[in-house]
């Protein structure tokens, strides 16, 4: 098609200018009578007006009257349709030159003429433009008939253009261009219905509908992702769906590992395939099934044969395969209840052995640990509080034995004597308890009986033995004492007193004490 930077500017073709040959005109029987006085270097006036006006004419030609001549065919061609390979061919330029305007016309018609001829011409570049972008668009796959038609009404327009019809030749256009414009807005919505066919197509395993509308996107976006990753899925559909359907025999067979294979390879073929997801999510579910059920068996069989804690390990598992599985629960809250059951049985069952042995802390310890498993079962209640109680006397007791000196203070050993009292009232008390008892019963004795104990001095001293009183002077002197610590004191004038401690033990020989006071005082002369 001709661009508008070679049109003319007022729409008339230009005639080419006739030649003229100066030369021919020496050709007539007057230039060649006169030749011989021209050779002689004399010119006539007249020859030289016939130049200038030969030159007027040939300048008249070449400068003027191409001005008022049309050239419809040099400003308006047809759109060419579009070929199978997408180029544009160029409409043939008609072959008779529209009629030649006569100069003279009225100012404001050629004005308004020029103006219309000016917007045919513009609309008609943007068809141009529109064209080329439907064309890479691949528009005669998808809006055919809207694409002739727009076509023709651009050949209508080329037409009327030639006939010098511009309004009618812009009309015809500016109709082309809004199909054209309509088709530009299509664009994007028929790009989006193709792959959403294509989609579609995928999903109900029709491979060949699906390359068909993939390619369609394809001729509109050649470089859309989309696109393309659903060809690519469309060339492998038809093995991947042999794969799946190969996959559901085997797991409606059972084999759920020859599923699983099959249904894998469908994935690597097609990682965006739903179906061989889903499936392959179906024998994962089968294959946890399994797992689940074996694991309550197992359990079940632990629990029956007396393995509480090792049934509720499995049913703990089986819960995390299928989490809040009811079955499930109720089988681990039977076994927890019988794990309890058999812990608190072998707890008051050691306790009670312990008590037997009359070990009662450890007694008191299996208790405690009962209750804290059931904190209202009253046979560990009242198993803890007789043990509690057994293992405080015998602590009591122990201590007693344990520091016998502490009987030598009376208030204790009166103290002791009330405990031998009480604990002699319990019954049943069982043989360590028992002899404890008694040895608390032979030591309270011991303490009890006085010793005889002798002592010693120079007849001179007097003697005190403190908590008993004074023995004034003697040379012996036996007193009878419960065992305990006592101090004994001498004292004689002139002499330094004298002081003896002395411990009287149930279980030794009584001491003799002598006591002297023998070191003289020595005073110094004054002076």
């Amino acid at each position: 098609m001709t661009g508008e930077g070679n049109k003319p500017d007022h729409g008339f073709t230009r005639i080419e200018p006739a030649p003229v040959e100066l030369a021919a005109a020496s050709d007539t029987p007057e230039a060649r009578q006169a030749a011989p006085a021209a050779e002689h270097g004399s010119r006539h006036p007249l020859l030289w007006a016939g130049l200038a006006l030969m030159l007027l004419i040939a300048a008249g030609v070449f400068f003027v009257l191409p001005r008022y001549v049309a050239s419809p065919t040099s400003e308006s061609t047809a759109l060419a349709p579009t070929d199978a390979g997408g180029e544009s061919a160029s409409a043939t330029p008609r072959d008779a030159a529209g009629p030649v305007r006569k100069p003279g016309g009225a100012p404001w018609e050629q004005a308004q003429e020029a103006q219309l001829r000016r917007d045919s011409q513009a609309t008609l570049e943007k068809m141009l433009q529109a064209q080329n972008l439907l064309s890479e668009r691949a528009v005669t796959d998808w809006a055919p008939e809207e694409y002739e038609q727009a076509l023709a009404l651009a050949r209508d327009g080329d037409a009327k253009y030639n006939e010098r019809d511009f309004a009618g030749a812009r009309d015809a256009y500016e109709r082309g261009l809004g199909i054209l414009q309509e088709l530009q807005d299509r664009v994007d919505e028929v790009f989006a219905e193709a792959l959403a066919r294509g989609e579609q197509a995928l999903a109900d395993g029709d491979s060949a509908s699906a390359l068909a509308e993939f390619d369609r996107a394809l001729a509109i976006d050649p470089l859309d992702r989309a696109a393309n990753d659903g060809r690519q899925r469309a060339e492998s559909l038809d093995e991947v769906l042999d794969l799946i359907r190969q996959g559901d025999r085997l797991l409606a067979a059972g084999e759920l590992d020859g599923a699983a294979e099959a249904y894998a390879q469908a994935s690597v073929l097609d990682p965006e395939s739903e179906r061989a997801r889903a499936q392959a999510a179906v024998v994962e579910q089968r294959r946890r099934d399994r797992r689940f059920n074996a694991l309550m068996s197992s359990g079940f069989a632990a629990l029956y044969d007396g393995r509480p804690d090792e049934a509720g390990k499995t049913f703990r598992q089986a819960l995390q395969l299928r989490p809040g599985a009811a079955e499930a629960r109720d089988a681990l809250r039977q076994s927890e209840h019988e794990s309890r059951a058999r812990t608190l049985a072998a707890l008051i069952g050691e306790a009670g052995e312990l008590e037997d042995q009359e070990r009662w802390h450890e007694a008191v310890e299996r208790y405690s640990r009962a209750l804290e498993i059931d904190a209202a079962l009253a046979s560990a209640i009242e198993g803890r509080q007789r043990s509690k109680l057994r293992a405080e006397i015998h602590d009591r007791i122990d201590g007693i034995l344990d520091q016998p000196t502490r009987l030598y203070d009376a208030e204790a050993l009166n103290e002791a004597e009330a405990f031998q009292r009480t604990v002699s009232a319990v019954r049943n008390p069982g043989p360590e308890l028992a002899g404890r008892i008694a040895r608390l019963d032979d030591l309270l004795r011991k303490m009890r009986q006085p010793i005889t104990v002798q002592l010693r001095s120079d007849n001179l001293t007097r003697v005190t033995v403190h908590r008993v009183g004074s023995l004034g002077t003697f040379t012996t002197h036996e007193l009878s004492l419960r065992p305990g610590r006592y101090v004994a004191v001498g004292v004689r004038e002139g002499y330094r007193d004298a002081r003896v401690e002395f411990t009287l033990d149930p279980d030794r020989p009584a001491p003799v004490i002598e006591i002297s006071a023998d070191d003289k005082i020595a005073f110094g002369s004054g002076g």
